[in-house]
């Protein structure tokens, strides 16, 4: 399982690859990273894409088989349509992943 603490049930409606992106390319890359590589240009000029790649590269180097979990050229996150069961639903968001 590439992610403690995360598991997909067998009842789930989603592939791996949807809940794996909605975990990793959101929660932490877009959550986490993003706000971490605010700080860092704000306070530390960092640069941006030196960042990207000290982040993707043990990212590659721990995960090389990412792409049999990831979908490779999208991300997915909860729609914006409402949902009466109270469930939601993954969709593509058509942005490329920034931190893989």
């Amino acid at each position: 399982m590439p992610f403690a603490g995360t598991w997909i049930e067998s009842n789930t409606p989603y592939p791996r690859e949807q809940f794996y992106s909605l975990v990793y390319d959101r929660f932490i890359g877009q959550e986490l990273f993003n706000y971490l590589l605010a700080l860092l240009k704000h306070f530390y000029a960092a640069d941006e894409e030196v960042v990207h790649e000290r982040i993707s590269e043990p990212f590659r180097h721990s995960f090389p088989d990412w792409r049999s979990f990831l979908p490779a050229k999208t991300t997915f996150y909860f729609s914006n349509e409402p949902r009466g069961d109270n469930d939601f639903q993954l969709v593509d968001t058509g942005q490329r992943p920034q931190w893989r």
